[in-house]
């Protein structure tokens, strides 16, 4: 069975497909009542339930003190207490059946304004936990966080709609890297803000990340071209930027001389897209 908030006018609907059949049912489930009736339908459709994927969730980006009560409580219901709903009234209907409960990375490490969306995804972990131990040999019950994922929610974030976010939270990105045991990183340090002019370098932001990586034994995949050029090279299009680039370049190759990989042909990369595209 398929739940989506995003459809408006269409509340149920038999979707027929080789090797079977699906129902779309529209449910808000921040509502006890329409948690209910799905599972309702579900059951009077299929007698059963073998898997239950919860899914949904929203966020909200203010900092604590200017989130209203009923905020924090949607938050909750949403992504929340749906999981406990639905868990609640499919469990009795499952046999040798599997849960996959949807958390975040933000359950581990996370960025302001987004205290309530954080603190339901590490919830949820806690209550998968507790429910796998009363179901134990009986379902499989998972938990898995993954990151960003496109979807509208994520960028409806104002820190990913901005592109600050990238640079801001670089620590918790580099730890991230580190706890799924992700040995490799693309990384661009901000060339935008690095190169001051010609021969003028400020290298205070590419020292202290280059410097974590090192000590966290992630090994960079460095784009030395990142988000744009510095305000005073104006764009690509400038007939000196290859002169000025070359020469960061080398200035950068030689101030980090243990760092080995570049992203291919660079600085072709981030070039050679917006050129394609610009007239478009």
């Amino acid at each position: 069975m398929i739940e989506t908030p995003r459809v408006e006018k269409l509340q149920w609907t038999k979707l027929t497909m080789p090797g079977g059949t699906a129902l779309f049912s529209q449910t808000d489930v921040g509502k006890p009542e329409e948690i209910q009736r799905s599972v309702d339908k579900a059951l009077q459709n299929w007698g059963r339930i073998d898997v239950l994927v919860n899914n949904a969730a929203m966020m909200t980006f203010k900092k604590i003190v200017d989130l209203s009560i009923e905020e924090w409580d949607t938050v909750m219901s949403v992504n929340l207490r749906s999981v406990f709903l639905f868990c609640k009234l499919c469990i009795p209907h499952m046999s040798k059946g599997a849960i996959v409960n949807i958390s975040s990375v933000h359950a581990h490490a996370t960025t302001e304004n987004v205290v309530p969306y954080a603190s339901s995804k590490g919830a949820m972990e806690a209550f998968n936990r507790g429910v796998s131990l009363e179901y134990q040999g009986k379902l499989r019950i998972n938990c898995v966080a993954p990151g960003a994922v496109d979807t509208p929610m994520l960028w409806s974030n104002p820190n990913v709609k901005s592109g600050t976010g990238h640079y801001k939270y670089w620590q918790m990105d580099f730890e991230l890297v580190q706890a799924f045991h992700i040995p490799y990183l693309r990384y661009g340090p901000p060339y935008y803000k690095t190169h001051l002019g010609p021969g003028k370098y400020v290298w205070e932001f590419a020292d202290k990340t280059f410097k974590r990586l090192k000590e966290l034994k992630i090994i960079p995949i460095v784009d030395l071209c990142h988000f744009g050029v510095p305000d005073w090279i104006g764009n690509f299009q400038n007939p000196d930027f290859p002169i000025y680039f070359v020469e960061y370049a080398k200035t950068f190759a030689e101030r980090f001389p243990d760092l080995v990989y570049y992203t291919p042909v660079n600085p072709v990369n981030e070039i050679f897209i917006a050129a394609t595209f610009s007239g478009l």
